[in-house]
């Protein structure tokens, strides 16, 4: 993802839920309806799907169809399979009960986590498009496919995962957002409540750092991460979110604590969005540690025991 500007922040943002639902954004042609395939636009980060008339609606006619699409559909330039080419299909079986069940090669565990939010995705939303096909489940030689508990994924359906249609991607809309700053010490986090209005084709998660980049608007609050703050990649599945940043976030204020600088990032995602914890990177990596034992490798959850009084409000 883009560094950011800081200039605007305040309007140009938007809000995209997790929760017990995954965040995908899509892109569609105009128009169209019937059935669709799945793929990937060049940079790998959204679905695009286009209209495809099968040979037969038959259920069985389909799913074979649409296998052999994910790893090399009739793609133009600009497209990408939504398998990558190490990872295979072994099997797979359309149970009495509606329930595809898809069996993929080890491969599968070695994606990145935004890459394979996506491929979920689009699998799952190629086939339930399939009379007879209620929902998907997907193992990983043999075994069921785990969230970042260890837990079953278990059934997937086109509810799953949310999108947002291209005609509203020009829409706007307004939220009010807890933001959490130093305190003057450095030692505290204080809250500051913003209302912002912002287009809807950004993730919520991404507003919210933003905002932390451009720092406190009121007196007796002071900035957390650094204004020049990048972030790589931000995914939210299984109620975490997982952020990773360039190399900047570590190049904070050193008169903050790093419990402050963390649960700074931790205490404003969670208040925004559906996540129950928080996992930071720097690069792709999480072996980097901040002084005082902040281990970037954690779960982050929300820490109200450093949040004191709001700070005065702006005038």
């Amino acid at each position: 993802m883009k560094r950011f500007s800081g200039v605007l922040l305040l309007f140009l943002l938007a809000c995209l839920l997790g929760g017990c639902q995954v965040e995908v954004q899509e892109v569609q042609s105009e128009g169209v309806t019937g059935y669709y395939f799945y793929y990937l636009n060049t940079d790998e980060t959204e679905l695009v799907r286009e209209t495809y008339t099968p040979e037969s609606e038959a259920a069985q006619s389909m799913i074979q169809e649409l296998m052999q699409s994910l790893s090399s559909p009739d793609t133009g330039e600009g497209q990408t399979a939504i398998l990558p080419s190490e990872v295979a299909v072994n099997n797979y079986e359309l149970g009495e009960d509606g329930v595809l069940t898809i069996d993929f090669n080890s491969r599968y565990s070695e994606m990145t986590k935004s890459r394979e939010i996506l491929v979920r995705a689009g699998v799952v939303k190629s086939f339930v498009q399939i009379p007879g096909v209620r929902a998907v489940v997907f193992t990983v030689g043999g075994e069921p496919l785990t969230d970042s508990r260890g837990e079953a994924v278990g059934e997937m359906n086109g509810e799953t995962f949310v999108s947002y249609p291209g005609e509203d991607m020009d829409a706007y809309r307004d939220d009010t957002f807890i933001l959490y700053f130093a305190d003057r010490e450095g030692e505290h986090l204080v809250r500051e409540e913003r209302k912002l209005y912002y287009r809807k084709d950004i993730p919520k998660e991404q507003v919210v750092l933003e905002q932390l980049s451009a720092g406190p608007m009121n007196r007796g609050s002071y900035p957390t991460v650094p204004e020049s703050l990048g972030i790589n990649d931000i995914v939210i599945s299984d109620r975490i979110c997982y952020i990773d940043f360039d190399r900047s976030f570590l190049d904070y204020d050193q008169e903050i604590s790093p419990q402050v600088l963390v649960y700074s990032v931790v205490n404003s995602v969670i208040d925004a969005c559906e996540a129950d914890m928080v996992q930071i990177s720097i690069d792709g990596s999480t072996s980097n540690t901040l002084l005082e034992g902040m281990d970037l490798y954690h779960f982050y959850e929300k820490n109200e025991g450093l949040v004191v009084v709001e700070a005065e409000e702006s005038e």
